[in-house]
């Protein structure tokens, strides 16, 4: 069998909330982002580019134009203002 391995930066959910709501003063739910179940893990591999499809979506978000941002969006933005470094995130759920 073939394997390889992968590091990972593991975040809890609930810490991404925290962190993500704090820096953009709006809330933000990765639960209901992604619809996720219990007992999951979702993996990003944020490298800070942001297209200018990004750049909108992340604009009209903090302007209150939307309700809704994605979390690669999101995790991108932080990558790019160097608040977190690019690479794999496992963001674990499980309440």
């Amino acid at each position: 069998m073939k394997t390889r391995i992968k590091t990972y930066h593991v975040v809890d959910y609930v810490d991404f909330n925290e962190f993500a709501s704090d820096h953009y003063g709006r809330e933000v739910d990765f639960v209901a982002i992604t619809e996720s179940s219990n007992d999951i893990e979702h993996s990003f591999s944020p490298d800070g580019v942001m297209r200018d499809y990004d750049k909108e979506e992340l604009n009209e978000w903090l302007a209150h134009d939307s309700d809704w941002v994605s979390i690669p969006t999101i995790l991108d933005d932080l990558v790019a203002k160097g608040l977190i470094e690019p690479g794999n995130y496992l963001i674990r759920v499980s309440w």
